[in-house]
């Protein structure tokens, strides 16, 4: 009879765990579409930005990348585009999640978003 080797077992079921976690995260995010806010906004420049169209962000958390769509408006009077929902996570542009930040800070890799 063969040994089973559990290190192996147990890094593969982690691994499918967390992919199967990230696509439920990606599943929840990308049906919330509350970040489109009417056709136009305010830009920073004072003037409106368009909406234009949903776009893509990767986007890393603790349990792996997710591929986030949000809404985005452009200027054209500044020539600028943003995405709403940017501004929400963590306060400003970032990649990480909260937790993939906490998690980097807490093994000594740099200040936490927004402190």
């Amino acid at each position: 009879m063969e040994a089973i080797d559990f290190e192996a077992l147990e890094t593969a079921l982690r691994r499918r765990t967390l992919q199967l976690a990230a696509r439920l995260l990606e599943q929840q995010f990308n049906r919330d579409h509350s970040d489109y806010q009417g056709s136009s906004l305010p830009c920073a420049c004072g003037r409106r930005a368009r909406y234009v169209e949903r776009r893509w962000k990767s986007f890393h958390s603790v349990v792996g990348e997710l591929k986030l769509e949000r809404a985005y408006y452009y200027c054209w009077e500044c020539e600028r585009g943003f995405c709403p929902r940017d501004r929400t996570w963590n306060g400003r542009h970032v990649a990480l999640s909260g937790g993939c930040a906490h998690d980097r800070h807490r093994r000594g890799h740099g200040q936490l978003p927004g402190r």
